[in-house]
């Protein structure tokens, strides 16, 4: 026996293997369309409703809102310290409180700054009463006055002011205010 081996032309390759693969395609396509109509037929076929579990939102069912991580940082912050010394006699906030602006904070005892601002308020008026004089005997030219003397007297004048205005200052420090709205921290 001979082995014959039959060789099919080349012209009809391309035209069965084309044949197989539009067979092979509408093979696929009529499977896939039966698969997606059956669910369909089958959801139709089942009339009886699913029992479902409802829930009506509203403010008290939602909470007091997100909860998101985070770090809240002041907008305003300052480290506030008495001016001056003294013991202390009142303060009238503790930590977490809230101040409104201008509130008192703290305050020292203010008797010898009080004694202070009346001691250099004496000598103002002392030093301003002479100087007034010696102003108006510099002014009559014949005056037994030196310009020296009147210059020096002017000095002592407005030192003298200058004194009593940190007197002022100092007592007025022996409070501590609220510079602005927010809370007391440490």
């Amino acid at each position: 026996m001979t082995d014959k081996t039959r060789y099919l032309p080349t012209c009809y390759l391309p035209t069965h293997t084309g044949l197989l693969l539009l067979l092979l395609g509408l093979l696929l396509t009529t499977s896939s369309h039966s698969q997606t109509a059956e669910p369909e037929s089958a959801a139709a076929a089942i009339s009886t409703p699913r029992l479902v579990k409802t829930l009506i939102l509203d403010s008290a069912t939602q909470g007091d809102g997100l909860v998101l991580p985070g770090r809240v940082q002041a907008a305003e912050r300052t480290q506030l310290a008495f001016q001056v010394g003294g013991p202390l006699i009142e303060l009238p906030v503790v930590e977490g409180q809230q101040v409104q602006k201008g509130d008192l904070l703290a305050r020292l005892d203010p008797r010898d700054y009080e004694n202070q601002l009346a001691l250099q308020a004496a000598k103002l008026k002392l030093v301003q009463s002479q100087y007034q004089r010696f102003e108006k005997l510099i002014k009559t030219k014949t005056s037994p006055i030196s310009k020296a003397e009147f210059d020096r007297k002017q000095s002592e004048y407005e030192i003298a002011k200058a004194d009593t205005a940190q007197a002022r200052k100092n007592l007025d420090d022996t409070t501590l205010l609220a510079p602005f709205d927010g809370l007391v921290a440490v």
